[in-house]
């Protein structure tokens, strides 16, 4: 296989092909794995990416207390009441991306050794923390929307089983905190890297300047993502944040004190 044939491989056709391989013929890749390029691409973003985003910024309402949790959780009763919502525009949507991601990945040979371009390393990172996500995604669907549905757990009490699991610790060790923070930078990097990737197989960013634009504004965001779900988490799990707020009865440990009083 020649060189240009294996960095298309793996950056994906419509990225701007290395100086390296200028003067050869980059191998085209078939109809079919054009496609399916397309729909992985487009169903990271539309309608996971929104999700995801959307759920944070509902999610983030722990910052506030429990009551102000249980309130915003209870302003979107049709994803709990109507599983069927969640299925079509979720949970299959990510069964799709995972699927075609991994297709993808088997198909490609990245070797960082022979090219290492920043963007075979994007491309290994981009793999790589997808399988993490979902993983991660997995636990955390199961723990949550899942327990939900089964009634292990109701609304009322998801504040406080969030609160109980990141704060518990092993041998004096925070683990499951540790996952969480660990678990949201794959999400948040892969989603970032994700959207950069979307404009570049869509064509909205043709050029390597639009190119490095947009991975400045993606990175950023990508950080920006991760430190508003790594301010939840640490509220969640010590009772500090980032950015404090004075707000009365805003501690994560609230709940705790009710139920004993």
């Amino acid at each position: 296989m020649s060189a240009s044939a294996q960095q298309d491989d793996q950056v994906g056709a419509a990225e701007v092909p290395s100086p390296r391989a200028a003067g050869h013929r980059a191998a085209r890749p078939s109809r079919a794995r054009f496609l399916l390029r397309r729909a992985h691409s487009l169903s990271g973003v539309v309608p996971l990416a929104v999700f995801v985003v959307a759920h944070l910024g509902r999610q983030a309402s722990a910052l506030d207390g429990p009551l102000e949790h249980e309130r915003a959780m209870a302003s979107t009763p049709w994803f709990d009441a109507h599983p069927a919502i969640a299925i079509v525009f979720v949970l299959l949507p990510l069964g799709f991306h995972a699927l075609s991601g991994l297709a993808i990945m088997r198909s490609a040979r990245p070797d960082v050794q022979a090219y290492t371009g920043n963007r075979n390393w994007r491309y290994v990172a981009q793999r790589l923390t997808g399988v993490l996500t979902l993983g991660y995604l997995a636990v955390h669907l199961r723990q949550t929307w899942i327990a939900r549905q089964l009634g292990e757990l109701s609304m009322s009490d998801h504040y406080g089983v969030l609160v109980e699991t990141l704060s518990s610790t092993s041998a004096g060790l925070p683990w499951r905190a540790a996952l969480e923070l660990a678990g949201l930078a794959a999400v948040c990097f892969h989603l970032s890297s994700g959207l950069w990737g979307f404009g570049c197989t869509w064509g909205l960013t043709t050029t390597r300047a639009q190119q490095r634009r947009s991975a400045i504004a993606f990175g950023l965001f990508g950080v920006f993502l991760y430190a508003y779900a790594a301010n939840l988490s640490l509220h969640l799990s010590t009772g500090a944040r980032v950015v404090e707020r004075s707000l009365e009865g805003s501690s994560p440990f609230a709940w705790q004190e009710s139920a004993s009083a």
